[in-house]
This record gives C-alpha cells, structure tokens and sequence, in this order.
C-alpha cells in the first residue's frame, strides 16, 4: 500500500511509511483536513477527504500521520492542487538552519 513517492506541497512533505508505527492517537473530523496552517497568511494546506477515505492519526509529539485509502486532493490557496495516491505517510513541515542562531527554525508559510 505504499507508493514510494511522497507529496511536497509547498511547506508540507507528506512521507512515505511502509506502514504506521505503534501507540498513535486516532484524529477525529468530519470533512476534510487541515495539514498545516500558514501562520501568516491563514492560508490552510487541506485534504479533500472523507473519513472513509483517510485515516488521521497523531503520535506523542504531535506529528500526523495518514492512512489514505484512495487518491485524494491536497489543497491551498498559492500551490495549487496536487494528488495524494494511497499510502502511509508521516506529515512533515519543512525546517531550515538558522547560521546565525544556530537552530533549526519552521518555515513560515
């Protein structure tokens, strides 16, 4: 059930797993669902998706993780729309290294 081949969109990295990790939290909701948030423009990274169709879990850390059972959309409104193929997939935000500060920083969408 995995495709090899994940999903950038934008800020968001969609990974794929060869399967889900143990002890993860099940995450409820009702339509569609939201990946990330930009934190300056409120601009969302969303699935088009259905419970049926996408499985939403999170770990300890707060990390999400997919079960998609059917190809669906990944949406926003500056990066268009890209199709997620059926798989397991961690969800990542893309991180850049502050030379300065020393640090890891998010990127701010």
């Amino acid at each position: 059930m995995n495709n090899k081949k994940g999903a950038r969109h934008g800020d968001v990295d969609l990974i794929p797993l060869n399967s889900l990790p143990e002890n993860l939290k099940k995450v409820e909701y009702r339509k569609d669902f939201v990946l990330a948030e930009g934190e300056t423009t409120g601009h969302k990274h969303k699935l088009l998706c259905e419970p049926e169709t996408v499985d939403v879990y999170q770990d300890e850390q707060g990390r999400y993780f997919l079960n998609v059972k059917q190809p669906v959309e990944i949406t926003h409104e500056e990066h268009g729309t890209k199709t997620v193929l059926p798989g397991f997939y961690v969800r990542e935000i893309e991180e850049e290294y502050d030379v300065f500060e020393e640090e890891l920083e998010r990127v701010i969408d």
